[in-house]
């Protein structure tokens, strides 16, 4: 624990994380204005109306197709065209069985179907709001807490990607979020009780979203590395988080392994998508690489893995895209360098962007560059404020960085990809707002205490 927080018992420290009454009432409130906007946008501008185009492709994409596939008794296959190409290890399993039960339940690629995963993305999304306030009020307090309760639950980029978005963007975006709660809750009483307990939420949400493992086993490290006087605890506790996390993850993982005739810990697919970003003639132009080399926009990519069939085509992307790496280690680097741009602070170069549903007379490209980028430069600076204020920041610092640097070596495609860790920016960011408002208001008042003294 923090040199500012010896003095607290375990469970003191353990209320810490639970809002009293008036907090609750208040979150109630907060969260149900925000689940209110967001219904009154997807019905508002029906965008859960989504294009038949290329057999309802644009309803959740690669996701859209395993659901359909495992709704209609088929298993889990069918990545990318329907009917074809049998058992996949694409995706983390939890979306796509999700989706294939509202599949099920209001019929496949259906309005209603999309009706219904958007309303369950809103209240995710509203969640979220919740798990932020929690997190910011435990690491900086409550006034942070709140700031970012409310700008999260209004924020446009959570609010975009539950209302447009039929992906597990805004799942993972809890996900995410609740992630390094758990680790301070953990940290906050150590032990193989709340280590296992740990574990088997971390695999968990691995199962949403598979940078939720990067995430965990460096938050894990993190903590055994400034453990201190309870070393042994943290370190039974990590160790039986770890266990109980592979015994959790082992079901899937063997069954993936089996498919392609290799260890796999959770997914399969990350081959493809390194080649889409790494190879002959890429640029870092999301857009125009996925077309040159991704299974979903290259015509003579997908015949290919139909040909080989999916074990032997993600080995071969694999093997093209190192032998890329050794050949030209120097584009290989300045393509490393424009992705942590483009994850960072969006892609600046082109103007083409992903719109969804929605259909507007004017273009929402420039907001979007704009909105995805503003939170950088607050977040570090709210990051300098809680250094300097000695406040906890290792389970936000250890997620951005777990999250962020396999997309940065492999491939980032969308300003989306970012999402899933927009709470903890969120949060950093209103560290430094709310350092800024109280500078004001303390000089404001200084300033009424010289009037009344002068007069």
């Amino acid at each position: 624990m923090d040199e500012a927080r010896a003095s607290e018992t375990p469970e003191d420290a353990g209320r810490r994380l639970r809002p009293n009454s008036a907090e609750w009432r208040w979150l109630l409130v907060l969260t149900a204005v925000g689940l209110a906007l967001r219904l009154a946008l997807i019905f508002g501008l029906r965008t859960y109306v989504i294009p038949p185009k290329d057999d309802h492709y644009l309803f959740a994409h690669e996701y859209g197709r395993i659901a359909r596939s495992l709704a209609v008794g088929e298993g889990y296959a069918c990545t990318f065209e329907i009917g074809k190409g049998g058992p996949t290890v694409n995706g983390a399993p939890f979306f796509a069985f999700s989706l294939s039960l509202l599949f099920r339940v209001f019929g496949v690629y259906s309005q209603a179907a999309a009706a219904a995963l958007l309303v369950t993305n809103s209240v995710a999304s509203v969640a979220t709001v919740v798990l932020v306030f929690v997190l910011g009020k435990r690491l900086f307090g409550a006034g942070p807490g709140w700031l970012a309760a409310v700008v999260l639950c209004f924020d446009p980029t959570p609010v975009w990607y539950s209302v447009n978005c039929t992906w597990e963007t805004a799942l993972s975006l809890f996900a995410l979020t609740l992630l390094p709660l758990l680790f301070v809750w953990f940290a906050d009483r150590p032990g193989a009780r709340r280590g296992a307990v740990l574990g088997v939420a971390a695999a968990g949400l691995a199962h949403v979203n598979a940078g939720a493992l990067t995430v965990s086993a460096v938050l894990g490290v993190w903590l055994l590395v400034r453990s201190r006087g309870l070393r042994v605890s943290v370190l039974r506790g990590v160790s039986v988080a770890a266990l109980v996390g592979a015994a959790t993850i082992a079901p899937w993982s063997v069954r993936n392994s089996l498919l392609l005739g290799r260890p796999v810990i959770l997914r399969g697919a990350g081959d493809m998508v390194f080649y889409a970003g790494n190879h002959p003639g890429a640029t870092g132009d999301v857009v125009e690489d996925e077309k040159a080399a991704y299974v979903t926009h290259n015509r003579a990519e997908r015949e290919k893995y139909y040909r080989m069939g999916e074990a032997a085509y993600f080995s071969h992307c694999r093997e093209r895209a190192l032998a890329f790496i050794r050949e030209q280690p120097g584009v290989y680097a300045r393509l490393v360098l424009k992705r942590g741009v483009i994850f960072w602070l969006g892609d600046l170069w082109t103007t083409r962007d992903w719109q969804g549903g929605v259909r507007t007379p004017f273009s929402l490209v420039g907001l979007k560059k704009m909105v995805h980028f503003v939170p950088v430069p607050f977040a570090i600076a709210g990051l300098v404020v809680a250094l300097r204020r000695r406040c906890v920041v290792w389970p936000l610092v250890g997620q951005a960085a777990a999250f962020s640097i396999p997309y940065m070596l492999t491939f980032c495609a969308l300003s989306r990809y970012r999402v899933p860790i927009h709470a903890s920016l969120v949060l950093l960011s209103c560290v430094a707002l709310s350092a800024a408002f109280a500078g004001v208001r303390g000089r404001w008042l200084e300033w009424r205490r010289e009037v009344r003294r002068s007069s």
